[in-house]
C-alpha cells in the first residue's frame, strides 16, 4: 500500500512539472503554418527554441541563435509576427519587446531598446505600411487608450494618438466588460470596444469618432470570446472571434456580426486558456482554417481540425452596436446652437416686455429727452435744437420751451410723483438758465431707464 501510494505521488508530481514546462516551453514564443509541411513552426525568443508539430508527431530542431542577452527577459505567453521589410518581425504585449527572426540564417536579433515594461498587457497589434501599431492594454491597475507606433529610427514605441475616451480600470469579476480590437486595412480605420462602446480611429485624418454602444441581446457572445487573444484575421475586413462556446465572424465597418459556430462546436472553444503550447487561435490554408485542439488523450496532447474559411450556414446576424446618428461634436454643436437661439429668443422676449413697460410711462421722443438731460444739464440752445425752433422768433422759442417743460413735468408728477426738469441759474451767467433733472426723478427713473 506505500508503494502503491509512493508511486501515485510521483506520478502525480510528474504530471504537474510536465505541466509546468510545458506552459513555459510556450512562452515567448511565436507561431506559424507551412503549407508543404502541414505543419506548425513555433520558435521562442526567449531561448531560441525551435519545434514543429505535425499532426502525428512533433520535431524538435536546432535552437536558433540570439544577439542579446536573455537572461533578464519576461515575455508573456505568444507574442505577434509581420513579415516587414522582407524579415519575420514580431512583438510582445505587457513589454514592448521587438524581435526580429532571420530563419534562413537561424538567428533572432533583438531591436528594441525598452526599459519601461508592465503596460499594455493584451495589447491590440497590428501591422500598417510597415510599421508595428499597438493599441490599449492593461497595466498599473489601468486599460490605456494609447495607439502607439515602433520607430525604426529611434528603436522605441512612441505614441501615435491618444483616444477620446479615458483610461480605466477594469473589473475582471463577473461584470467584466467586453474586449474588442481590429485595424481593417482596406478603409485604414481601427475600431475599438472601451467600456462597451465602439470607437473608430480614422488614419487618414487622425481623428477618432464615437460609433455607438455594444450591441447585447440573447445571441451575443459571451465575454470569455470578445478578447483579442481570440482574434483571428480572416481579411481586410472581416474578423474571426474563436472562444468559450461560440464562434463569430465580425465586420465592424458594416457593424455586423454573425454567429457561425458549428453544430458539432468544431470552430469553438480555442481559447488562450486551452492552449498550452501557445498556439494561435487559427491558422490560413488556401480554403480552409486550421484548429488545434488539446487532449490529454492523445500521445502527444493535440489533434488538428480543419474547417472551411467561409460557413456553410449563418445561424444568425445582428448589430455590433446601436449606431450614433450624431456624433460628439455634432452634438455639442446643435446644443450649442440650440442654447444660443434660447439665448436669443429669451434676449428679444425680456427686451420687448422691457420696452413696453418703458412706453407705458413716455413715448420714444420723451424718452430720447430724458436721456439726453440725463447725460448733464441743458441751455436754451440744446432744448431749442431739441425741439426744433431754430428758425422762430425768441418769443416763440421761449413759449415753446415753457410749454414743453410744463407737460414733461405734469406727466412725470403724474407717473413718478415728482417733476422731472428743474431750471437752474448758470454758475458762469446769472442770466443763463439750465435744464437739469430732478433728482428725485433720477433715482425712480433708474429701475426703467
Amino acid at each position: 500500500m506505500f508503494k502503491k501510494h509512493n508511486s501515485q505521488t510521483v506520478l502525480l508530481l510528474l504530471i504537474c512539472a510536465l505541466t509546468c514546462c510545458k506552459s513555459a516551453y510556450s512562452q515567448g514564443a511565436i507561431s506559424w503554418y507551412n503549407v508543404q509541411e502541414k505543419a506548425i513552426h513555433r520558435i521562442s525568443v526567449l531561448d531560441g527554441n525551435y519545434v514543429v508539430f505535425y499532426e502525428n508527431h512533433i520535431d524538435t530542431l536546432p535552437s536558433f541563435q540570439q544577439d542579446y542577452d536573455n537572461s533578464q527577459l519576461r515575455l508573456p505567453g505568444k507574442g505577434h509576427h509581420f513579415a516587414v521589410d522582407g524579415r519575420l518581425i514580431t512583438a510582445f504585449g505587457g513589454c514592448g519587446f521587438v524581435f526580429a527572426i532571420d530563419t534562413a540564417s537561424e538567428s533572432i536579433t533583438r531591436l528594441d531598446l525598452t526599459v519601461h515594461t508592465g503596460y499594455n498587457f493584451d495589447a491590440y497589434q497590428f501591422e500598417r505600411r510597415d510599421t508595428i501599431y499597438s493599441f490599449g492594454g492593461y497595466g498599473f491597475w489601468t486599460e490605456n487608450n494609447l495607439l502607439t507606433y515602433f520607430s525604426k529610427l529611434r528603436k522605441e514605441w512612441n505614441v501615435y494618438s491618444v483616444g477620446d475616451f479615458p483610461p480605466y480600470n477594469p473589473d475582471f469579476g463577473e461584470g467584466a466588460t467586453y474586449k474588442f480590437a481590429f485595424y481593417d486595412e482596406g478603409v485604414d480605420e481601427l475600431y475599438v470596444l472601451r467600456q462597451n462602446v465602439f470607437y473608430k480611429f480614422s488614419f487618414e485624418n487622425g481623428q477618432w469618432a464615437r460609433l455607438g454602444n455594444l450591441t447585447l441581446d440573447e445571441t451575443f457572445p459571451e465575454k470569455g470570446t470578445f478578447g483579442v487573444t481570440n482574434l483571428h484575421r480572416l481579411n481586410d475586413s472581416t474578423v474571426m472571434m474563436i472562444g468559450g462556446l461560440r464562434a463569430y465572424y465580425v465586420v465592424p465597418r458594416n457593424n455586423i456580426i454573425y454567429d457561425v459556430t458549428m453544430p458539432n462546436g468544431l470552430n469553438s472553444n480555442v481559447g488562450r486558456r486551452n492552449n498550452p503550447l501557445g498556439f494561435h487561435s487559427g491558422y490560413d490554408l488556401e480554403n480552409e482554417l486550421l484548429l488545434v485542439k488539446f487532449s490529454d488523450k492523445i500521445e502527444q496532447g493535440y489533434l488538428f481540425e480543419y474547417v472551411n474559411r467561409l460557413p456553410k450556414r449563418i445561424n444568425s446576424e445582428s448589430q455590433l452596436y446601436s449606431r450614433e446618428i450624431l456624433s460628439s461634436q455634432a452634438k455639442f454643436g446643435f446644443s450649442l446652437f440650440g442654447f444660443l437661439l434660447i439665448g436669443g429668443f429669451l434676449t428679444y422676449w425680456i427686451r420687448s416686455l422691457y420696452l413696453k413697460r418703458r412706453y407705458q410711462y413716455f413715448t420714444e421722443a420723451q424718452w430720447e429727452f430724458i436721456q439726453r438731460l440725463d447725460r448733464g444739464s441743458l441751455q436754451t440752445e440744446d432744448l431749442n435744437e431739441f425741439l426744433e425752433l431754430g428758425s422762430s422768433s425768441w418769443e416763440v422759442q421761449r413759449r415753446k420751451r415753457s410749454e414743453y417743460v410744463k407737460m414733461i413735468n405734469d406727466l412725470c408728477l403724474n407717473q413718478l410723483g415728482c417733476e422731472l426738469v428743474l431750471r437752474r441759474r448758470s454758475k458762469e451767467d446769472k442770466r443763463q438758465v439750465l435744464y437739469v433733472m430732478n433728482v428725485e426723478a433720477k433715482n425712480k427713473l433708474a429701475r426703467l431707464m
